[in-house]
């Protein structure tokens, strides 16, 4: 058995020893990855990215947004340029049943999240998530998307603030899927 032992041990060495055969070319130094200087606006981070001379780690550039008031309300606030009015009422039922309002967190004028810190205890936790597209191009309605990292219960109320039409999305306990709507805000 100790025979059989060396002899692989052997053939292994053997097998992983560079032959003069098999000479290694060298390898080309790799170009150095360089952190790139902080960009404020578009332009510049367009011509530096063609400027070919550095690379960058960043995260790609998205159109930074600035929320009415600066956010963090109980009302999120979609779509400027025709309004929805988006709020959360979430049911802890592990904990008897305590209800608590949604603290938005709008990211982009389409999108944004809601955090529940009265259940959670987390104000930045993100818990349910809307987007509401322009989609009257397509079929004549505003598109309402919605989704959550909860097992909580809540009830979405969006309401579009130029009609006054509002929709309730309620979502049971458990893990549901989150959903969508294409034809209640025309």
């Amino acid at each position: 058995m100790k025979l059989l032992r060396l002899a692989l041990v052997a053939v292994l060495a053997a097998g992983l020893a560079p032959s003069a055969a098999h000479a290694v070319e060298p390898v080309a130094p790799r170009n150095k990855v360089v952190r790139a200087a902080p960009r404020t606006d578009a332009a510049t981070k367009a011509a530096a990215a063609t400027a070919g001379t550095t690379y960058s780690v960043e995260v790609p550039y998205v159109r930074s947004y600035a929320p009415p008031g600066g956010g963090q309300s109980a009302t999120l606030v979609l779509n400027q340029s025709h309004s929805f009015s988006i709020s959360v009422i979430a049911t802890n039922q592990h904990n008897g049943n305590v209800t608590g309002a949604g603290v938005s967190l709008p990211q982009t004028d389409t999108f944004g999240y809601f955090s529940l810190p009265t259940l959670t205890a987390n104000p930045s936790n993100p818990e349910v998530f809307v987007k509401i597209l322009d989609g009257r191009p397509i079929n004549g309605s505003y598109w309402v998307f919605y989704g959550h990292l909860t097992d909580l219960i809540y009830d979405l109320t969006v309401t579009d603030n130029v009609t006054g039409v509002t929709k309730v999305y309620h979502k049971n306990a458990g893990n549901e899927p989150g959903g969508f709507d294409t034809t209640s805000f025309p």
